[in-house]
């Protein structure tokens, strides 16, 4: 593990009511899968790398408790951090950090996570890679990679069904054209009644949400 390891520090994304954390040392709690946050930040009392260009942070399994655990190619290693239908994330281990790089801190942009879930993560001074202290507790749906499918008719309803960590009938689904971007109104699909899904919570289970937006 890193020693000098003193907290971490997500900042919420521009303009949202998110929550933000600042050099929290165990328990991250509250964090949104998809949302783009303004940065990831490690802090330490000394010793973490100061290239910008080699150090490095991923996400790993909450499994993971060692070093070890964090060498590339390792089961720990959490999986479809990249996917081509989702958005990129600098905790891929792969992604420089944002200049400068200092011996107390050092910081990545855009950090997204995935997915729903608990995650860890692990720390690359450019030489080596240590596993770090925290938990990040995300909010949202349990895969980045599931596909939904639904025929524009008028006979049938297009309904589909999220399953995840926090999940809350709030958590509206919107429709785009195929390869548009999210969160732009000029880029909603209209070949269906709502282009805003209704939203209702499975009785029997509240991880599941179902999602209507109509024929």
């Amino acid at each position: 593990s890193f020693a000098q390891f003193n907290g971490w520090s997500l900042t919420q994304p521009s303009g949202s009511n998110l929550l933000s954390y600042v050099q929290e040392l165990t328990n991250l709690l509250d964090i949104r899968a998809g949302a783009k946050y303004n940065y990831l930040r490690i802090h330490a009392t000394s010793n973490l790398g100061t290239n910008s260009s080699k150090v490095r942070v991923k996400l790993v399994l909450p499994t993971a408790g060692d070093d070890a655990h964090c060498l590339p190619g390792s089961p720990y290693e959490v999986p479809h951090l990249l996917h081509v239908y989702s958005p990129q994330t600098p905790l891929d281990g792969l992604t420089a950090a944002r200049d400068p790089a200092e011996t107390y801190q050092n910081d990545w942009k855009d950090a997204r996570f995935p997915y729903g879930g608990s995650f860890e993560a692990c720390y690359f001074t450019g030489l080596l890679w240590y596993h770090v202290a925290g938990t990040f507790t995300v909010k949202g749906s349990h895969s980045n990679t599931e596909k939904f499918w639904c025929i524009a008719s008028t006979d049938l309803e297009c309904r589909s069904m999220i399953t995840g960590l926090g999940v809350k009938t709030t958590w509206l689904l919107t429709l785009v054209h195929y390869n548009e971007e999210c969160g732009t109104v000029s880029t909603f699909n209209r070949d269906f009644q709502q282009n805003i899904s209704i939203a209702t919570q499975n009785p029997l289970d509240s991880t599941q949400i179902f999602h209507t937006v109509g024929t």
